[in-house]
This record gives C-alpha cells, sequence and structure tokens, in this order.
C-alpha cells in the first residue's frame, strides 16, 4: 500500500505529532521526495513545534530537496522559529546553492517566507549578500534584495561584487551569463543613479576591453534597461554600453540585441 493511500487512512489522521515527525524523517533520509508532501498535510503535522519543523528544514536541505524544504516551510511550526534558525538555513541553502529553497515560483512559500526572516535586518541581508556571492548563488541576490528591510548596500555595490567575482571565476555557478541575470532582477528596482554608478565602477576597471565576462555582463545589462533609462544615461556611460557591444559582437557572444544597439544611438 502506497504512503498516500495509507495517509488516507482513519487511523492516520489520529498520528500523534511525534509519531508524524519521526515518518517525515525516515523519507527524508530515505530521500522518498513525494511522500514529505503527502505527509506534510496529516493533521498532527500541524502540531509540530519550530524546533521539530527545523530540524526537518535542515534535513530537507542536506539532501537538496527544494521542493521539500518549500513545502514544510508552509507547517504553523514554522510562524515560531527563532531568527537564528532561519538565519542559519539560509545560509545552507546559499552554501548548498539552492535559491529555490528561498522562495518558489512566483514567490510562493520558502525560507524567506517565513516571519524570523521577513525580520532579518538591514546588516543581515547585506551578509547574506556577500555570503550569496562568494557561494556562487548570485540568482539569490533578487530574492534577498526582495526582504522588507532592503540592503544598505546600494544596489550597485550588490552588482559589483557579483561582477567581481564573476571575473574571478572562482565558482562554476558564477558563469557572467548567470550573474547578469541575476543582476538584471536587481537592477529592477534600481534608479538611473545606481546604474550610472555601476557602468563608473566597470569603466574605472577598464572592464569591457579587459575582460569578456564583464563585457558580457554590460552588454546584457544594457539589453534588459528600458529605453528610457538609456536616455537618461549620460555620454560616458553610454559609450561603456557601445564598448562592451562590440567586444561581445568581436568575442562571438551574440547577446547583444538590435533593439539595443538602436536604443544607444538614440541616447546619443
Amino acid at each position: 500500500m502506497c504512503v498516500g493511500a495509507l495517509c488516507a487512512l482513519p487511523a492516520a489522521q489520529q498520528l500523534s505529532s511525534s509519531c508524524t515527525a519521526q515518518a517525515l524523517e525516515a523519507v527524508l533520509v530515505a530521500e522518498q521526495h513525494h511522500c514529505v508532501r503527502l505527509l506534510r498535510k496529516l493533521p498532527a503535522a500541524e502540531e509540530l513545534d519550530e524546533l521539530a519543523v527545523a530540524a526537518l528544514l535542515q534535513a530537507a536541505g542536506q539532501i537538496k530537496c527544494d521542493g521539500c524544504v518549500r513545502a514544510l516551510c508552509q507547517l504553523p511550526g514554522t510562524y515560531d522559529m527563532a531568527e537564528e534558525a532561519v538565519m542559519s538555513l539560509v545560509h545552507a541553502a546559499l552554501q548548498l546553492k539552492l535559491p529555490a529553497c528561498l522562495a518558489g515560483p512566483s514567490g510562493s512559500a520558502g525560507l524567506l517566507s517565513l516571519p524570523a526572516a521577513q525580520s532579518f535586518s538591514s546588516s543581515t541581508i547585506d551578509a547574506m549578500l556577500h555570503a550569496a556571492v562568494q557561494a556562487g548563488c548570485t540568482c539569490a541576490a533578487p530574492l534577498l534584495c526582495g526582504l522588507p528591510a532592503k540592503p544598505s548596500c546600494e544596489v550597485h555595490e550588490v552588482t559589483s561584487v557579483m561582477a567581481q567575482h564573476t571575473a574571478a571565476d572562482e565558482h562554476p555557478a558564477g558563469h557572467p551569463c548567470n550573474c547578469a541575470q541575476a543582476v538584471l532582477e536587481l537592477l529592477q528596482a534600481a534608479t538611473p543613479a545606481d546604474i550610472t554608478a555601476q557602468l563608473a565602477g566597470e569603466m574605472q576597471h577598464d572592464a569591457p576591453a579587459s575582460s569578456s565576462g564583464n563585457a558580457v555582463l554590460v552588454g546584457l545589462l544594457t539589453s534588459g534597461l528600458p529605453v528610457d533609462v538609456l536616455h537618461q544615461l549620460p555620454l560616458p556611460e553610454v559609450c561603456c554600453f557601445m564598448q562592451a557591444a562590440e567586444h561581445c559582437s568581436v568575442e562571438g557572444v551574440g547577446c547583444f540585441a538590435s533593439e539595443s544597439w538602436s536604443s544607444l544611438f538614440d541616447a546619443l
């Protein structure tokens, strides 16, 4: 008899919270991911306290099952989890490069949706942003920047750190294109001043001319920026974009859209 059928039995509806916790732990150890979702729906699962849920979340992270983490994040026991416990879980997810543990599709339940995470301070978010970049989990950056407190560092400072780690090529997951996509999401809430500061840093290090990785980054940033933002940029920044675009074309990257070329010429 499958787990789904067993969970439907009247006796299963009367299991204690301790028995349910043991069952959940067992299926996690056995990596029976689909069983977690079934057991989570038992009445006793709703009664698990914050310590039991934290232990289960840790076990789910260790087997790299982001779906299990998100399913467990829906349990009431997560509401009372201490901030330190949630910070530890988020940090572990970053180290394992599991950004999907932080939030599901369309912002559905994840570690960052927990009440404790929603109370993270700006300094805590700053530290986690740096941890995410250093671990090569750059896709987590926009999710962390979406927390209520917001990072205390400016958007262009975050993207500069991301670009530096990408250029260093210290992590396979920090591929320039992956990093750029994350930066694009970050810049959705950025001001023209943030973008100008970001480009100023790139030009200071002569990135478009000396680093194909940063050229790809700048090229992708350009292709993702609204036309009205491009029109507000000063001439040096426009030239930086055009230099990056030319470098991308020479390298055969092909990431610079023809529409972006037109926008740049219009901005001159």
